[in-house]
């Protein structure tokens, strides 16, 4: 079954961020640069994300938030740190909130993924997990960076 149209994109995607919120609580961001979105990040545990078996490099680990969508759609603010903004963001909020690790699956040697590529994450501090020529699954223990 497919999405007909936008409408119906978006609707299906604000009933998933309500139904993801009420279990899990905040599970995505918005980061502008003035009144302009600029970019989007969408994360939660992988239950709620069941396209994610769908990798090779699945599973995502039971104890995880898996970072699904880190991205900057348009090319010109890439490269200039706001990625770098969200994610930090995004990580500050997951150690308060006691979540053990945050895994995503990047891609090698491309922007074009809704998750980003790799070499951001691994400058950030995640580790490959789980290889795959593709899309390997890189994971952030989080527990270092609460006690710090």
């Amino acid at each position: 079954m497919g999405v007909e149209n936008r409408d119906e994109a978006l609707a299906l995607k604000g009933a998933w961020v309500q139904r993801t919120g009420e279990a899990f609580g905040d599970c995505g961001r918005i980061l502008y640069a003035g009144e302009r979105a600029v970019g989007y990040a969408q994360y939660a545990p992988a239950r709620f994300l069941p396209n994610a078996q769908d990798y090779p490099a699945a599973p995502v680990g039971d104890d995880a938030v898996l970072l699904a969508c880190l991205f900057l759609p348009r090319p010109e603010h890439r490269g200039r740190g706001l990625g770098s903004l969200l994610l930090q963001d995004i990580l500050g909020e997951l150690c308060r909130r006691g979540v053990p690790a945050v895994e995503a699956f990047a891609r090698r040697g491309s922007a074009a993924n809704p998750s980003g590529p790799v070499e951001p994450y691994l400058r950030h501090g995640f580790a490959v997990r789980r290889d795959d020529p593709q899309f390997p699954l890189l994971r952030l223990d989080l527990s270092a960076r609460a006690r710090g």
